[in-house]
């Protein structure tokens, strides 16, 4: 059994540590829970992890519940190389390269510390503001169960 709040907490976990350990995520300069506005330059690339929405279906035996937890992250990289903003190399990532370390990332803990019992990611959605940044959005469907009346 489990919950959002803690599924949550377990995806911005396993993105941080991604980020600090050397890992796939290592170039990125921050991981932040909730959306922010005029982030600096200093702080790019970064994540942005934000809930997006929470579905539930009808309980089992009057007990459990299944949820869809959407949770909604946000890449976001500035790549001054014209020719590396959408494929990069080791200096410099590009958007399809973070998107692809942020699935990469997920797919090593698929059942995030086993507070789901699975995920996927329905929509991948890359965006252009203003070069030289670019941003791409990944929805995670995260399916767990919880009890139905006391919601752990």
């Amino acid at each position: 059994m489990s919950k959002p709040e803690t599924v949550f907490t377990n995806a911005v976990d396993l993105l941080k540590s991604a980020q600090k350990s050397g890992g796939n995520l290592s170039y990125v300069r921050k991981v932040f829970e909730g959306w922010r506005d005029n982030i600096p330059n200093s702080q790019i690339p970064c994540i942005i992890v934000e809930p997006s929405d929470l579905k539930e279906t009808i309980p089992f035996f009057e007990e459990e519940s299944e949820l869809y937890f959407g949770i909604l992250i946000t890449a976001i990289v500035s790549v001054a190389d014209k020719d590396k903003q959408i494929v990069g190399d080791t200096r410099h990532k590009g958007i399809l390269d973070i998107c692809e370390d942020i699935k990469r990332t997920f797919g090593g803990d698929i059942y995030l510390s086993d507070s789901v019992m699975t995920i996927q990611f329905p929509d991948t959605t890359f965006n252009y503001t203003s070069y030289p940044l670019r941003g791409v959005e990944i929805t995670m469907m995260c399916r767990l169960r919880t009890k139905y009346k006391t919601r752990t």
